[in-house]
């Protein structure tokens, strides 16, 4: 009887064991989905205004999610170059068009991509994703 009982038990455990982990799988994903921010960060970037018009370049992005990231939008904020003020002036946002793989570190755009609208008289400062496109298969 004991082993009749058992035969049934444990199956029935072990199937609820895999679906409660494959459930948890799943969870993770759709939080990676929809939280990149906890994922990508940025970690060095080089920018410059050439004719008023900003280029970004040489950008690294680290990637700890289990899921590639593509159109990673991006927002800079600029600030005064005046020692005295060096306030907040206004910003830009553009898309990098790239594809970030799952778990990776990497530089990107080492041929810069135009992000806006600049001035010389501004500094750079504060680049933030403001948004992404998960790739999910």
């Amino acid at each position: 009887m004991i082993k009749y009982i058992a035969a049934i038990i444990l199956p029935a455990l072990l199937s609820f064991s895999a679906l409660e982990q494959a459930t948890a799988e799943e969870a993770s994903r759709t939080d990676m989905a929809k939280n990149p921010q906890r994922y990508l960060e940025i970690t060095d970037w080089q920018f410059y205004i050439a004719a008023r018009v900003a280029i970004i370049h040489h950008v690294k992005i680290e990637n700890t999610a289990d899921i590639d990231y593509k159109d990673v939008r991006v927002k800079v904020d600029y600030y005064s170059n005046y020692p005295k003020y060096n306030r907040y002036l206004s910003s830009t946002s553009g898309v990098l068009p790239i594809t970030v793989p799952a778990n990776s570190s990497d530089v990107y755009l080492k041929g810069g991509t135009t992000l806006g609208a600049g001035s010389p008289g501004y500094i750079a400062k504060n680049i933030r994703i403001i948004g992404v496109e998960p790739v999910l298969e």
